[in-house]
C-alpha cells in the first residue's frame, strides 16, 4: 500500500507538469508565508522540542488560507485569535450569499477595520462548482526542496586522523516535499534526511511520509489514506499520537480546539499515524433551534514501524522519540518495532454545546519494560477511553475531559475561560 500511495502522488505530480492546460493548475501562495505568520502567534515553550514545533507549524500551515465560503465552523476556528461570535457572524452572513472577495468581510456585523486586518492574511474565497469538477477546482501543484548545512562542519561529521567520522552520513539536512491541493482533494509526499544519516540515492531518504485525502464530499467530512494526525478533546485521551497523558500543544492556552482527523504533511517523524481514517457527519434534528447541529462518527486504523532499544530478543524499552538514524546502533534498531492502533470517536455538536467519546486500542509486537525515568506503560497492549465536553455561555466557556486506560490509570482536566 505504501509504495502504491507514493506512486499515485508522483504520477499526479508529473501529470500536473505535463498537462497544465488540462489540469488548470493554480499557483497558490507558498506555505512559508503561513509558517512565519503562525510562528508569530505561537509560543515555542509550549512544545516538547524544536522538532515538534516545526512539525506543528508545517502541518497547520498547509491548512491555510481558510475558504470563507465552504469551510466548516471547526475549520474557521483554526484561524488564530478568531472568536466564536465572529465565526457565527460569518456563517450567518454566508447563509444568504457567498463571499465574492475577502473585503466583503467588512459587511459582516461585528467585523470592523481592525478585525478585518487581523483576518485577511488567513482567508480566501472560492466559488462552489458542481459535479466532478468540484473535487479538483483550484488545483495546485507545489514542490519544495531545502538544503541545510552548518559551516564549519561540526566535529562529529569529520574524520579525526585515521579514525572515521562518528556519524558516517553527510552533514547536510535535506528536505523535499511535493503537494497537490484542490478544493476537496489533497495529496502529499514529504521526505527528510537528517544530518549524519546515510543516503545512497534520491529516493532513499531516511524518512518518507505520504497521504491522499478527500474532504467535505457528501456525508464524508474527511477520508485520509496514508499518514494523518488525530486531535480530540483537550488532549488527555488522544492528541497527535497514541499515548496516555496530556500531549501535543494547544492552539490557544488553556483551551484547545480539537481538529479531529487531519492529513499529515510535516517532517516530524514521531507524532502521527499511518493507515486510514475517516469521519462522516449526520445532521441532527434542530431541537435547540441551532444551525449546524450534527453527529460526527470517526474511525481510524494505523499500522506503522517505530524504533526501540532492545533489552533482549523478546522485550524492548518504549519506542524512542528520537528521529535520528545515524550511528550503527541507531540504524540496527531502526523500525524494529511494530505499532498497531485502531479506534474511533463519536461527537455531538451544537454551537453552544459539544460532547465526545473517544476509544482506541494500542498494541506493540513486543512487550515493553519501562525505564525508571520513562513512561509507566508496561506490556504490549493498552486500551484508552475518554470523554470530553464543552459548554459556551457567553462570555464564559466551560470545558473538561476525563480519560482512563487499561492497565488502570486515570486523569481529568477541567477549566473555564472567558471567550472574547
Amino acid at each position: 500500500m505504501w509504495r502504491s500511495i507514493t506512486f499515485i502522488i508522483l504520477s499526479l505530480f508529473i501529470a500536473g507538469l505535463a498537462w497544465p492546460g488540462l489540469l488548470k493548475c493554480a499557483t497558490p501562495p507558498s506555505s512559508t508565508d503561513w509558517i512565519w505568520l503562525l510562528a508569530d502567534q505561537l509560543d515555542p515553550e509550549n512544545f516538547e522540542d524544536e522538532a515538534d514545533f516545526e512539525a506543528y507549524l508545517e502541518e497547520m500551515a498547509a491548512r491555510f488560507p481558510v475558504d470563507l465560503n465552504h469551510s466548516s465552523r471547526e475549520e474557521l476556528l483554526i484561524i488564530p485569535d478568531i472568536s466564536e461570535h465572529i465565526v457565527k457572524a460569518i456563517l450567518d452572513y454566508r447563509e444568504n450569499r457567498e463571499f465574492r472577495s475577502t473585503e466583503e468581510l467588512l459587511e459582516v456585523p461585528g467585523i470592523g477595520p481592525a478585525t478585518f486586518d487581523a483576518l485577511k492574511p488567513w482567508v480566501t474565497t472560492n466559488y462552489r462548482l458542481s459535479g466532478p469538477r468540484m473535487l479538483v477546482s483550484d488545483l495546485g501543484v507545489r514542490q519544495y526542496f531545502r538544503y541545510q548545512q552548518s559551516f564549519p562542519t561540526p566535529e562529529g561529521y569529520r574524520a579525526q586522523g585515521s579514525s572515521p567520522a562518528y556519524y558516517p552520513g553527510h552533514p547536510a539536512r535535506l528536505y523535499h516535499r511535493q503537494t497537490i491541493t484542490a478544493s476537496r482533494f489533497s495529496a502529499n509526499l514529504t521526505q527528510v534526511k537528517l544530518p549524519g544519516e546515510p543516503m545512497t540515492g534520491p529516493a532513499l531518504f531516511d524518512f518518507s511520509s505520504a497521504h491522499v485525502a478527500l474532504e467535505q464530499t457528501g456525508p464524508v467530512q474527511r477520508l485520509v489514506i496514508g499518514d494523518y494526525a488525530l486531535r480530540y478533546g483537550q488532549g488527555l485521551t488522544l492528541w497527535s499520537a497514541a499515548s496516555f497523558g496530556k500531549g501535543g500543544t494547544p492552539h490557544t492556552a488553556p483551551f484547545r480546539r480539537q481538529h479531529g482527523i487531519t492529513p499529515y504533511r510535516s517532517s516530524g517523524q514521531i507524532r502521527f499515524f499511518r493507515g486510514a481514517a475517516s469521519e462522516i457527519a449526520i445532521p441532527l434534528p434542530d431541537y435547540l433551534n441551532e444551525r449546524d447541529s450534527r453527529l460526527l462518527l470517526s474511525g481510524f486504523y494505523s499500522n506503522r514501524a517505530k524504533s526501540s532499544v532492545e533489552i533482549d530478543a523478546d522485550t524492548i524499552r518504549p519506542p524512542t522519540s528520537s528521529p535520528y538514524h545515524r550511528t550503527d546502533n541507531e540504524r540496527e534498531r531502526r523500525f524494529n518495532t511494530r505499532e498497531l492502533v485502531h479506534g474511533g470517536n463519536i461527537r455531538v455538536e451544537y454551537s453552544r454545546f459539544r460532547v465526545g467519546v473517544t476509544y482506541y486500542d494500542y498494541r506493540l509486537n513486543r512487550p515493553v519494560i519501562p525505564h525508571p525515568q520513562s513512561s509507566p506503560f508496561r506490556g504490549s497492549d493498552n486500551r484508552v477511553w475518554g470523554s470530553d465536553v464543552q459548554l459556551r455561555l457567553d462570555p464564559i466557556r466551560i470545558f473538561g475531559e476525563y480519560a482512563a486506560s487499561r492497565p488502570v490509570q486515570a486523569g481529568s482536566a477541567s477549566a473555564a475561560s472567558a471567550a472574547s
